[in-house]
């Protein structure tokens, strides 16, 4: 009972200050529109894209061919001329040029990027002995489908760790104010004190994890490529861990300007070694193998299980090591969190 009455105190001093707002809505948005930025506008999925395809003319071709690929409703078919094909791809007045040469097909295209892979597999499974040839030598690097809400979760792992830790901030000025020295004075117990604390920020958290979301999936339009709930469930117990370090780092910080400055580089930095921001496919071996001790480690390889078909019942290991850094952060949190002769 005691937790719950300091966790809505908690609130309640909270939501008083602008800064709440700033944390809940803008970090979930930045997140969403830095993904939009490194890994281009997906206002427009690959459902809703009709790709335009310019076929040569020629009497030997297949003629089954265009209609089977118009069937499956991404493609629309413009026959055109063979000394034209190649100028209309270098003009982008169609997007992907399709010639047919003695049984076999072979593709034009200025980028090999994954409309194209796609369309390869496609006519691969149509008829083999496809080919690819590339008019421009632009290689530029493309990314899965996978990479854009990847990269929007890791950036969202980072300013969790930040929204969570700046409340703990709130004990710090509590200790300098003397309150949370005469809060011990009543019949209270440690544990209620930090117990109370998690469950106001776990509260806020969770609307900055539905915002997030929210945001992603109906404004900006990423696709998840699992549920939505299987986000929220990896995201939320990421949450509990954050809030848990948050609460250890406030025990062991008796300055607010100190808190935040490690607070920051801890954010930071377990996010880069968590895998949250650079895939750990990059690291050396060394980096790989301290990256297991970072929590965001756990997030993203649920998330990557999770996009390529798994469940909830295949993650459940990843969820129980987030939890289990949560009860470790916590029990710590309970162990230095109390009053000190400095507080008197």
């Amino acid at each position: 009972m005691n937790s719950i009455i300091i966790a809505l105190n908690t609130l309640k001093r909270s939501l008083k200050d602008l800064g709440v707002f700033t944390f809940m809505v803008c970090f979930p948005v930045i997140a969403a529109v830095v993904a939009v930025i490194m890994f281009g506008n997906p206002s427009v999925t690959q459902e809703e894209m009709v790709i335009k395809i310019g076929m040569e003319t020629v009497m030997e071709a297949d003629q089954e061919f265009p209609a089977f690929l118009e069937d499956t409703g991404k493609y629309n078919i413009e026959f055109i001329e063979k000394n034209e094909l190649e100028q209309k791809v270098s003009s982008r007045a169609i997007d992907v040029g399709i010639v047919q040469t003695n049984g076999k097909i072979k593709l034009i295209s200025l980028e090999n990027d994954s409309t194209v892979q796609e369309l390869r597999l496609l006519i691969e499974g149509y008829k083999s002995g496809a080919d690819m040839t590339l008019v421009s030598e632009n290689e530029e690097e493309q990314f899965s489908s996978i990479e854009q809400p990847r990269f929007a979760m890791g950036m969202l792992t980072m300013f969790v760790i930040l929204f969570a830790s700046a409340w703990m901030g709130l004990i710090l000025e509590d200790k300098k104010s003397k309150t949370f020295m005469r809060t011990f004075c009543g019949p209270i117990r440690g544990y209620e004190v930090v117990l109370g604390n998690l469950i106001a920020t776990a509260m806020l958290g969770t609307i900055q994890i539905l915002l997030f979301l929210f945001v992603s999936k109906y404004i900006f339009k990423i696709d998840f490529i699992t549920s939505l709930f299987n986000i929220f469930i990896i995201l939320f117990a990421f949450l509990i861990t954050a809030i848990g370090m948050g609460i250890g780092l406030a025990g062991i910080t008796q300055d607010t300007q100190k808190f935040t400055m490690v607070n920051n580089i801890v954010a930071i930095s377990t996010s880069f070694l968590g895998g949250s921001l650079i895939p750990l496919e990059v690291m050396n071996g060394f980096l790989e193998k301290v990256s297991n001790f970072m929590p965001q480690r756990w997030v993203m390889e649920a998330y990557e299980k999770l996009a390529t078909g798994a469940t909830l019942a295949d993650i459940q290991i990843n969820l129980w090591i987030l939890l289990l850094f949560g009860v470790v952060f916590f029990t710590f949190g309970v162990k230095v969190l109390r009053p000190t002769e400095a507080d008197v």
